[in-house]
């Protein structure tokens, strides 16, 4: 007979610091290559030579990080690991406990996207966060290629009374911008596209307030 109470595993992602600093040493041999092969392409290889010295500078910094990176991860072995069940959400984050969590998965409500801008030519990362019935909430981490979407889905499959919330934080330029958009009463379906408009390109912000007169 069946075991009603067998926990099974929806979905699972793993991922090594020994993934992550091999990835590393990848962009870091990559990246040198790329700006060449750019000009290569385009018939102008040979002025990579006439690049300012800090351009070099710059780059070698950026090498520098991220071998560097690569050679910590290699000597601190450690494993990110996201867990869905059939009862519970599990995270273990390596050496973090804000980011570590195992939590019911019939007690949670939402899934929230809080998207932050602090000017009108800075947009941060969205950060998703799982929301409890207590009003706690958990982060889940985009780190370690940690897949949300995936995860948004076999939760709402496991759990179809989550709700899927959006929570955007404004700049003073979106939040008037937002404004013109219901006295005019156009709707952007796509919050993707709103935050495309409004930031964080400021040729963009200026298309935005030219073509809309704001």
């Amino acid at each position: 007979m069946k075991n009603e109470n067998t926990v099974s595993i929806v979905f699972q992602h793993k991922r090594t610091r020994k993934q992550v600093g091999i990835n590393l040493i990848i962009i870091a041999f990559v990246m040198p290559l790329s700006p060449w092969l750019v000009l290569h392409l385009t018939g102008n290889s040979e002025s990579i030579f006439n690049a300012n010295t800090y351009v070099y500078l710059g780059a070698g910094v950026v090498l520098i990080g991220l071998i560097s990176t690569a050679i910590w991860n290699f000597m601190n072995p450690a494993m990110f690991r996201f867990t869905v069940t059939n009862d519970s959400v599990e995270s273990v984050y390596p050496n973090n406990e804000r980011l570590t969590y195992k939590v019911p998965l019939f007690d949670i409500v939402a899934v929230e996207c809080r998207t932050e801008t602090k000017s009108s030519d800075s947009l941060n990362l969205a950060q998703y966060f799982i929301i409890m019935k207590s009003g706690d909430d958990h982060q889940i981490t985009i780190n370690y290629r940690n897949p949300v979407g995936k995860i948004q889905k076999k939760l709402l499959k496991m759990n179809p009374q989550i709700e899927i919330r959006n929570r955007k934080i404004y700049s003073s330029f979106q939040k008037k911008f937002e404004e013109y958009l219901e006295r005019k009463q156009i709707e952007i379906l796509d919050p993707n596209l709103f935050f495309f408009l409004t930031g964080p390109s400021r040729s963009r912000l200026t298309a935005s307030k030219t073509i809309l007169n704001v």
